[in-house]
């Protein structure tokens, strides 16, 4: 935020104490904002179902942009300036459809990405620290596989980056021409980390392998003053459990 004395005056995008008055319940699950910070999405529950409303309103005026999406989870997130990807439920509240919706649209006419038919798997959404990708994850009990949709793209389309493969759990982060998936099974339980080019995902180089005393937690750090991973390792004897 801009500070010193030509900064601009603070002025309020959204007041969730306002906007409470009158509901027993009230709650704002995701707070996003747009690319070129003109936009916010949120993410509005007003009943304690989990059952999401998403409005978008103009960061400068406060005025409403759009018409609401409704019947949602709390997963959004930007995909340009005009697109926003969104999740929703089937008749049991499990997260099942990734729909794709351009500002000014009407919600009935949103492009679904993906339907997960497997009532054993839930999807979830989230945004690369980058920016440039939305990785769409689907998971059960012990597997989770993985979309990415590259923002940039005209065609907004889902690939894959981790195919479906039971029993396999995978995490994902992008930076620079490579995504890193830590990947985790009954085989390598203690999880490894491994890297992939972006043209090329199939092609993996393994990072940090599995280590059978040794489970280790990989943390990205991909921001503007440093870039690196930080891997903590928990070390298992028979005597104890030190942390390296």
């Amino acid at each position: 935020m801009p500070t010193g004395p030509d900064a601009p005056d603070e002025h309020i995008i959204l007041d969730e104490n306002v906007k409470a008055e009158g509901h027993d319940y009230y709650s704002i699950g995701a707070f996003k904002v747009s690319p070129n910070n003109k936009l916010v999405a949120y993410a509005e529950d007003t009943k304690g179902d989990e059952i999401y409303t998403v409005y978008v309103i103009d960061t400068e005026s406060g005025e409403y942009v759009g018409q609401p999406l409704k019947g949602i989870t709390s997963d959004i997130e930007w995909a340009g300036d005009d697109h926003l990807v969104y999740i929703t439920m089937d008749s049991i509240l499990r997260p099942d459809k990734v729909w794709l919706h351009k500002l000014g649209s009407d919600q009935s006419s949103d492009a679904c990405l993906y339907h997960e038919k497997d009532d054993t798997f839930s999807l979830g959404l989230q945004a690369s620290e980058s920016k440039r990708y939305l990785f769409v994850e689907s998971g059960s009990k012990n597997t989770s596989f993985i979309f990415y949709l590259d923002i940039p793209k005209q065609n907004k389309e889902l690939a894959v980056l981790t195919p479906r493969v039971y029993g396999i759990d995978t995490t994902a982060s992008h930076r620079g021409n490579h995504f890193f998936i830590k990947r985790r099974s009954d085989e390598f339980y203690n999880s490894e980390l491994v890297a992939c080019p972006l043209d090329n995902v199939a092609e993996t180089t393994i990072l940090l392998p599995h280590r059978e005393r040794y489970l280790h937690y990989c943390h990205t750090n991909f921001r503007r003053y440093f870039c690196g991973l930080y891997v903590m390792y928990t070390y298992h004897t028979f005597g104890g459990t030190y942390l390296d």
